[in-house]
């Protein structure tokens, strides 16, 4: 029984194929439909075991298969236990498209970034808030702005408005107009192209794309516009898109939040579900019903654990220790950088943290203390000025995350070395913002300040829905226990 509880219960790390015999009443409906032409949208619970599904489903599907994975480490994957059809990445999709028609061109990473070098002429604001602006012009591709009509100055603040870009709001015209630059820059620029052109460029070219008889989707929850409008273009082909709308926690970069309800209306697909959870222990996945009433728990499942409960510092190596917000988790952290003992990081913070850092102009932390207070004055009273709540939290929580590493050290550069050495490190318990963690899984789950769980401030719908999906995500990474903090921590 374990091996086939060990292969279902990650999607990304399962064991050897089960025998038939061993496939649910949900599998085998789904291999029942798989083996017939119609399009497909399979809503997946949390340690369903859907790679697994779907790698079986490739054999029952008539005809060419391309399997498209969500990013390329999932796609080796797959393609070492498939058994037929090619699986590729839509940017690899993207990418053999572009180099059929500029086969001249060369692909550069730091296409954008270049490009807002050469039109901020390496000025200090460029340092400070080039790789803000790329990302600005990055998602503006994900969302798929020009491709029915140039996009206007307007586009882009309202871009850097809804997903809360740390722009001075007193700065957000001036790098709004910026941002169209190098946005049309990069359009006409056919002979080098990035990422973000891979999924761009054959759908504002109309560029011929290969067909195939069924395209599977992986986590297709996660889609952005943008690679909606590619999969219209695959419209010859029999589609199956697998996902977990409970999981959709990306609005942030660009996805669409009700992105399978998109694709179920746009391919006129019928819905299976694919509800035994094999990860979780029964008592795990009776929280997890509260956001996602359909998950069910495998037979045989252990009775498991939920505790109210303060992990004493020390015991972290026993936990995976997830949070909301970055300023709790790095204090944990802290505790273990003071006792010298490694962690593993995963956070968004790690991501835009030097370049942050970096704009402040310090040597020393007190000088960087100093001017970070400042920093975050100005751009708290422009955010209540503006009803911007939603912004504020972001703000606030890097502000307080920066504050407590600049208390650790006399110099910023030893302070930027240190995280980088975090998000370096393999070693030691994982301590992960809840976006991170999506796709991992432990025997215990701590969960630290669930009190910040559920939003600040007016939500939309589709806020106050990513907000319930985080606390899905964070539940359902625990296979055995799940503990909640009793309390907040002073830091």
């Amino acid at each position: 029984m374990s091996s086939i509880l060990d292969q279902l219960s990650d999607d990304s790390q399962a064991s050897p194929r089960a025998t038939e015999k061993s496939w649910s009443p949900f599998q085998l409906s789904i291999f029942d439909a798989i083996k017939e032409r119609e399009n497909l949208l399979i809503q997946a619970v949390a340690g369903s075991g859907k790679t697994t599904t779907i790698i079986e489903g490739l054999k029952w599907a008539q005809g060419t298969s391309l399997f498209m994975a969500f990013n390329k480490s999932i796609a080796l994957d797959i393609a070492s236990r498939a058994p037929r059809g090619e699986v590729k990445t839509l940017n690899a999709l993207g990418h053999s498209i572009v180099m059929a028609n500029r086969p001249e061109a060369k692909l550069n990473a730091r296409k954008t970034m270049d490009l807002l070098k050469g039109i901020m002429e390496d000025s200090p604001e460029f340092k400070e808030y080039g790789y803000t602006l790329s990302r600005v012009i990055g998602l503006a591709k994900n969302c798929a702005l020009g491709i029915s009509k140039p996009p206007e100055t307007q586009d882009f603040i309202d871009l850097i408005d809804a997903y809360g870009f740390d722009i001075p709001f007193d700065r957000l015209s001036d790098f709004a107009i910026i941002c169209r630059e190098g946005f049309e820059r990069s359009r006409l620029d056919e002979k080098t192209f990035d990422f973000d052109d891979q999924l761009w460029l054959p759908v504002f070219h109309l560029w011929m794309f290969p067909q195939y008889d069924n395209v599977f989707i992986d986590e297709a929850q996660d889609l952005s516009p943008i690679q909606h409008l590619m999969l219209q273009q695959l419209r010859e082909s029999r589609i199956v898109a697998v996902g977990d709308r409970h999981q959709a926690i990306y609005g942030f970069r660009g996805a669409s939040h009700d992105s399978m309800d998109l694709l179920k209306q746009m391919f006129k697909m019928q819905e299976l579900p694919l509800s035994i959870c094999y990860r979780c222990a029964q008592v795990i996945v009776t929280a997890a019903q509260e956001f996602c009433p359909t998950i069910q728990w495998r037979e045989g499942a252990p009775k498991g654990e939920i505790l109210d409960y303060d992990v004493n510092p020390t015991q972290w190596a026993q936990h995976m220790v997830l949070c909301r917000n970055n300023a709790p988790l790095f204090a944990e952290i802290l505790r273990c950088v003071r006792r010298r003992e490694p962690c593993q990081v995963k956070s968004n913070f790690l991501d835009s943290f030097q370049s942050f850092i970096r704009g402040f102009k310090a040597t020393h932390t007190s000088d960087l203390r100093a001017k970070l207070d400042r920093w975050f004055e100005r751009e708290r009273e422009a955010c209540l000025a503006k009803g911007k709540t939603g912004k504020l939290r972001g703000l606030y929580d890097k502000y307080e995350t920066v504050k407590l590493l600049a208390d650790e050290f006399t110099l910023v550069s030893d302070m930027v070395n240190m995280v980088k050495s975090l998000g370096e490190s393999t070693r030691g318990p994982i301590f992960a913002t809840i976006h991170k963690a999506k796709g991992l899984e432990h025997p215990s789950v701590y969960l630290l300040r669930p009190d910040l769980l559920g939003g600040f401030g007016d939500l939309t719908p589709e806020q106050k829905q990513q907000e319930d999906n985080l606390h899905y995500v964070a539940i359902t990474r625990a296979q055995e226990r799940l503990g909640y903090g009793a309390r907040p921590r002073k830091f």
